[in-house]
């Protein structure tokens, strides 16, 4: 056994420091090494996924992960239309997801995950008469993430077990935490923004991992090239 996989158990704990740490100071960005400073909770991530998993399934956890990096660094630095090049690798990153939460079937309790589905479509069509803004370019942008991200989280209701709420939770917070972004931008204010932001990123991107950790060892595998 390599010293990585012996000492995985300490990275969660990092993890949680790594992500308060810039959760606290993310009101005063941008600092000196902020976007480093903001993605390395993620990195973290990325080497838990590669200690934890295998295969195919680990493969598209990681690169999902690895393009939530990019989109985290690329909403970090300041530039000509850097939010649509986070938002397009963000973007990105739920196509890696859906792709891979198909990858594992669930076949109990249809009535409830149809449910479920309608009240992400309806929360969905509520976002988008509330946050599109006026510039195309941004219009076309957030209508087409809100709607690969409404996807994402459907994906992950229909493909999972009950014993895998982990999955289906860190989808919806990713959803929440997006919203807290889109409603600041181009709805109203939020009091302590970044706050809400960032705290529940994380935790979805946390919960994801072990959504699909735990997944990946009890959810028959659907066959994928």
């Amino acid at each position: 056994m390599n010293t990585l996989e012996q000492n995985k158990h300490y990275l969660l704990p990092v993890f949680a420091l790594a992500s308060v740490i810039y959760i606290l100071s993310s009101p005063f960005t941008p600092y000196l090494f902020s976007p480093l400073v903001k993605v390395f909770p993620i990195l973290l991530l990325i080497v838990l996924a590669g200690v934890n998993l295998t295969g195919k399934v680990r493969t598209l956890m990681m690169l999902a992960l690895i393009l939530s990096g990019t989109g985290d660094v690329l909403l970090a630095i300041e530039f000509s239309n850097s939010f649509v090049f986070g938002l397009g690798a963000f973007l990105c990153a739920h196509v890696v997801y859906i792709y891979l939460f198909a990858r594992f079937t669930g076949k109990t309790h249809a009535m409830l995950k149809l449910a479920g589905c309608a009240i992400v479509l309806l929360y969905a069509a509520f976002m988008l008469t509330k946050v599109l803004p006026e510039q195309t370019v941004m219009r076309v942008a957030v209508m087409c993430y809100l709607s690969v991200i409404s996807f994402m989280t459907i994906v992950a209701i229909w493909c999972a077990k009950s014993t895998t709420k982990f999955l289906v939770l860190g989808a919806a917070i990713f959803v929440i935490s997006d919203s807290f972004i889109a409603w600041n931008m181009f709805h109203s204010p939020i009091a302590h923004n970044s706050y809400w932001v960032m705290s529940t990123y994380y935790l979805a991107q946390l919960l994801i991992l072990l959504g699909v950790t735990q997944a990946s060892r009890e959810l028959t595998p659907v066959a994928h090239p």
